[in-house]
Order: structure tokens, then C-alpha cells, then sequence
């Protein structure tokens, strides 16, 4: 299986694609924000973007910091002992512009909402069920999907002509929580794309129950990221069929293998897992003999 630095050194290196991909990670956010000017109202859309992007990215931090100081003092290290002070404030401005990308796409239905246009939002449960059962399986569906399109847009990324705007994150080959969101835009502009559909007025979402599940799985990618396992973290949250620390983590450590970011379920389907790779490459090295 490759090894972070030999994943790296296959993906394309042309100056001028990864110079265009770095600068990118300054116009991608430059341009979400200036085509405000096309909107209805540039001041309600911007006033959104900047009430989102504080509302976003200060809980973010806050809770980096303290599963930061959680996993320093009562965590179980996954790759040993840190042999390099963990690169926090590279960590912070990757989260932070991410956040703002976040905002730019999730100013385009908030605005509109607050112009008084329908969109897909709405703060009443019977718009979208008449029931807690329902709200139950809407969520359900809305973790289902979350999963799906997590896993295939990271494959995406993965994919030689794509993989520029993925290696942001993974310059943080022993991340810390900080990194969990350590994004380059164009990858959080794939990842969160979903959002733009609540433009839709026929694209319902509670927003009680849309801002929850957003929440936890918010916590459990700061999780994912953190460095340190848990013992009783990573017995339980499998048993929900939900991604661990020390299960993402390989793939920070080796790049090839465990691309599940919600859940591993589709790393066990797509055979992706580290232990289906490490088979694979056997059985290969075995028809060579």
C-alpha cells in the first residue's frame, strides 16, 4: 500500500497545475464573494455570509481547542509520540477559510430566505413531517446521504486530476482536530455543495433537525481528526456503523485505504478498507511468484 509521501509523488506536479490549484485556495473565495453584486440585495447577502462564517467557524475553533486539550491529556496517541510540534496556526487559516467557503455557499439560501423567498428552509416540523417517526427517518436519510456523497466525493479527490485541491489536508499527515475541517475551498466547495440545494423550495429541510445532524457530525469529523483514540469511543460509535479516530486515521498515515469519512460502510462495499488493500496487494505479489 502507498505510503503518504509515494501517494504524493504519483499525483501530477506540473508547476503550473499545482500553482494554479494554490492559487486558487485565495480566488475560489474572493470570487463566492464577489458575485454578490449579481444577487438581489449584495448587503443582505454578505451580511449572511459574515453572520454564517462567525456563527460557523468560532463554535469550530472553540471545540478544536477543547478536544485539543482533551486528547493531550487523556487520549491514547495513534502514531506514537509526535516527533514534530503539530503545525496548529496552518491548521487554523486551512479550518478558517474553509468555514468562509462554507458561508459563501450557505449565503445563497439564508439570503434568500430572509428576502422572503421560499427555499428549502424551514423552522416548522409539519413541512416536512407530520410526525417524530418522520423526523426519525429524515434524518436517518439525511445521514444516509451524507455518507454516500462524503465517500464519493473523497474518492473524487483521490482522482490524479483532482488530487491538487485534496493535499491541503493531507499535509497533515498526524492531524490534530484543528485540521478536521483543513480544507483547500475548491474541496470544501465539492464536499458542501449539498447546501445549495435548500435553494429549492421543494427541498425541505427542518432546520431543528438539519442543524443537529450537521452538528454531530460536525463533532465527529473534530473526532476523526483528533490524533488520539478512546477505548470507549471506538466500541461504541462502530456499533452505530460510524467512522473512528483510529480508523481514519490510516488514512492520513497511508492515503490509500479507509476513504469512509461518516461511516466505513462503504469502504467495506467499494473494498477500500486497509485490510481489503493489504489483501489485494498479497494475492498480487503472490501471482508474481
Amino acid at each position: 500500500m502507498k505510503g503518504n509521501e509515494e501517494y504524493a509523488a504519483s499525483m501530477p506536479k506540473t508547476k503550473l497545475w499545482l500553482t494554479s490549484a494554490d492559487s486558487m485556495a485565495w480566488l475560489v473565495p474572493i470570487a463566492m464573494t464577489s458575485v454578490s453584486v449579481f444577487t438581489e440585495s449584495p448587503s443582505v447577502f454578505i451580511s449572511s455570509l459574515l453572520a454564517i462564517f462567525v456563527a460557523i467557524c468560532a463554535p469550530t475553533l472553540l471545540l478544536c481547542w477543547i478536544l485539543q486539550v482533551i486528547s493531550d491529556n487523556w487520549g491514547k496517541r495513534i502514531q506514537g509520540e509526535r516527533k514534530r510540534v503539530p503545525p496548529i496556526p496552518r491548521e487554523v487559516l486551512e479550518t478558517s477559510r474553509c468555514m468562509y467557503t462554507v458561508a459563501c455557499i450557505a449565503a445563497w439560501p439564508v439570503s434568500r430566505y430572509r428576502l422572503g423567498h421560499e427555499t428549502g428552509m424551514t423552522w416548522r416540523m409539519e413541512d416536512v413531517t407530520s410526525s417524530w417517526l418522520g423526523a426519525g427517518g429524515h434524518l436517518l436519510v439525511g445521514v444516509v446521504f451524507a455518507d454516500f456523497w462524503s465517500y464519493w466525493k473523497h474518492r473524487l479527490l483521490h482522482w490524479r486530476p483532482l488530487f491538487a485541491f485534496h493535499k491541503n489536508h493531507h499535509q497533515f499527515r498526524d492531524p490534530t482536530a484543528f485540521a478536521g475541517f483543513a480544507l483547500h475551498p475548491v474541496d470544501a466547495v465539492i464536499t458542501f455543495a449539498p447546501i445549495w440545494a435548500m435553494c429549492i423550495p421543494s427541498a425541505k429541510q427542518w432546520l431543528p433537525l438539519y442543524l443537529f445532524q450537521v452538528t454531530v457530525l460536525s463533532v465527529l469529523n473534530l473526532y476523526l481528526h483528533c490524533g488520539v483514540t478512546f477505548a470507549w469511543m471506538e466500541r461504541l460509535i462502530p456499533m452505530m456503523l460510524l467512522n473512528t479516530s483510529g480508523y481514519h486515521n490510516v488514512h492520513h498515515s497511508k492515503v490509500s485505504a479507509n476513504y469512509g469519512e461518516v461511516s466505513f460502510v462503504w469502504d467495506y462495499i467499494c473494498g477500500t478498507t486497509e485490510e481489503a488493500l493489504v489483501r489485494k496487494r498479497a494475492e498480487i505479489l503472490a501471482k508474481q511468484r
